[in-house]
Order: structure tokens, then C-alpha cells, then sequence
């Protein structure tokens, strides 16, 4: 028992001394400019990139439609496209859209080979941009180019919903999104739809402040006695 206790008591320094340890080499992290000002000369600074810092996005979608939601012939189609997006501020930002849907999973043979492709122009409010996660609200207006019943059928089309996002890197992220769309047209025979997305978006374009930030940060790292690291 005694052996024990004297265990358990060394164990619970070493973490200690580990949280500790490691409390002191993290580096300060900087948000603005002046901050630098205040920082302990033999601190190690960070300056952390997030969504809202950029001014533009690329990157590849892939997407699934619930389809006839409001009639009988009720299918899954999946597709892949492009997306782009212009941050026009912290907060809110302006997204273009192209998805081509080609695989259509249904009981309905009148609608099996159905496809069809979506070209969009939305507006997004970001709530949290300035995190490594961010959720958002987003709307907008495309246009629907569909094949089926052996038919062509265009509409205009809205839509609606929230997303997740997720920066892996600094200028790497990830999304989830769920959306409604509205068909604005051909309302008699009206196919609305559940469309759930995913993104994979590379970021460039990153403001001057955040530029100089960051290199004056490394600046004064490079300073640093290598002690310090």
C-alpha cells in the first residue's frame, strides 16, 4: 500500500510538471497589431489564420438531392461540382455554385436516368468566422436544368439553409451543408428538394493586416534565443 501511494504521488507530479511544462511553451497567440506591444520579449508568438481573413475561395463540392419530396416519385441523385466564393467582409460572403448531378438512385422507373445541374449565386452570414469552426446561414438564387420523364425542364430556383465549416489548415476547409430548394416555376408539377452538400475549399487572398501580423510575429520569433522554442 505504502508502495502504492508513493506511485500514485510521483505519477501525479510528473503530470504536473508535464501541464506545466507545456502551459510555458505555448505560444502567445496575437489577433492585432498592438498586441505585439505588450508581449513578453522571450514569448513565443502565433498568429492564427482564420475563414474571415481571406478574401477568396476555391474548391471542389459533392452533392446529394432528395428529390420529390412533394410527389409520389421520390429519388436520390448525386453529383459533384465547383465552388467558389468573394469575402466581402468578416461576416459575410458571396458564393457561386456549379453542380452537375448525374447518378439518380429511385424505385420509380419513369425517373431512373433523370439527372440534372444546378447553377447558383448565394449570400452567406458567417457567426463565428473568427474560429477554427464557423456556422452559417445561406441563401440565394440559381437556375435548374433537368432531364426526365423524358423531357428537358428549366427553372428558376431558390435556396435555403445552414452549414458547418471546419479549417483543417490555414488556408484549407472543410463544409457540410443542408439546404431546401424552392422550384419558382412549373409549380403544378412542383419537385422540391432536400439537398444536403459537402466541400473541400482552398483559401487565398488573405488581408494586409493579417499579412503584416503575421510577418512582423515571425519577426519577432526569428529574434528569439532558441531557448525560447
Amino acid at each position: 500500500m505504502v508502495v502504492e501511494r508513493e506511485l500514485r504521488y510521483i505519477l501525479s507530479l510528473f503530470f504536473i510538471y508535464l501541464s506545466v511544462l507545456q502551459a510555458e511553451q505555448k505560444p502567445v497567440e496575437i489577433y492585432r497589431l498592438n498586441q505585439l506591444q505588450d508581449v513578453n520579449a522571450s514569448a513565443k508568438v502565433h498568429a492564427p489564420v482564420f475563414y474571415r481573413d481571406y478574401d477568396w475561395d476555391f474548391g471542389l463540392i459533392g452533392g446529394m438531392t432528395m428529390d420529390g419530396t412533394q410527389t409520389e416519385a421520390k429519388r436520390f441523385t448525386m453529383g459533384i461540382g465547383l465552388h467558389g466564393a468573394y469575402h466581402y467582409n468578416e461576416s459575410v460572403t458571396f458564393h457561386g455554385e456549379y453542380v452537375e448531378y448525374f447518378k439518380t438512385f429511385t424505385n420509380d422507373e419513369a425517373t431512373k436516368d433523370a439527372t440534372n445541374r444546378i447553377m447558383a449565386l448565394s449570400a452567406a452570414f458567417d457567426f463565428s468566422a473568427d474560429r477554427t469552426y464557423s456556422l452559417f446561414a445561406k441563401g440565394g438564387l440559381g437556375y435548374e436544368m433537368q432531364s426526365k420523364y423524358g423531357q428537358h425542364i428549366d427553372s428558376p430556383i431558390s435556396l435555403m439553409g445552414f452549414g458547418f465549416r471546419y479549417m483543417f489548415t490555414d488556408q484549407v476547409s472543410g463544409y457540410v451543408e443542408g439546404r431546401w430548394k424552392f422550384v419558382l416555376v412549373n409549380t403544378e408539377t412542383p419537385d422540391n428538394s432536400l439537398i444536403g452538400t459537402v466541400g473541400l475549399d482552398y483559401h487565398f487572398g488573405l488581408s494586409d493586416t493579417k499579412t503584416k501580423l503575421i510577418a512582423d510575429t515571425k519577426k519577432h520569433n526569428k529574434l528569439l534565443p532558441k531557448t525560447s522554442y
